[in-house]
C-alpha cells in the first residue's frame, strides 16, 4: 500500500486503507464471506469499523492479544530459509 502523504511520517493510514477497501472489496467480497484482517491500529480505526459495518461487510473476531494466525507470515519464514539455504547468493541482493 501507498503511503499517506498527508500523515506526519508519511506511513499507511486508516485513510489509505480505507480507500483500498473502497476499491477492493467490490471486486472480491460476496455476501455471507468473513472478512479477515488483524488488530493493527489502522484496520480497528472508527473510519474503518463504519465502513465495514456500512457495507454489511462480516469480519472475523480477533482476540486483543491473540497469537499471530495468519499463517503467511511462517510460510514466508520457511520458504525465505530454504531458498537461502539453496540460493546463499540472492541473500545480499538489493543490500549494496
Amino acid at each position: 500500500m501507498e503511503g499517506d502523504e498527508e500523515s506526519a511520517r508519511g506511513g499507511v493510514t486508516a485513510r489509505v486503507y480505507c480507500q483500498l477497501l473502497e476499491d477492493q472489496i467490490p471486486k472480491i467480497y460476496r455476501r455471507g464471506q468473513i472478512f479477515q484482517h488483524d488488530n493493527a491500529s489502522i484496520h480497528t480505526a472508527n473510519i474503518i469499523k463504519d465502513w465495514l459495518r456500512n457495507h454489511k461487510i462480516n469480519v472475523m473476531d480477533w482476540p486483543a492479544n491473540s497469537l499471530d494466525l495468519n499463517l503467511i507470515k511462517t510460510l514466508w519464514v520457511i520458504l525465505k530459509d530454504r531458498l537461502n539455504k539453496h540460493h546463499p547468493e540472492l541473500f545480499d541482493i538489493g543490500s549494496g
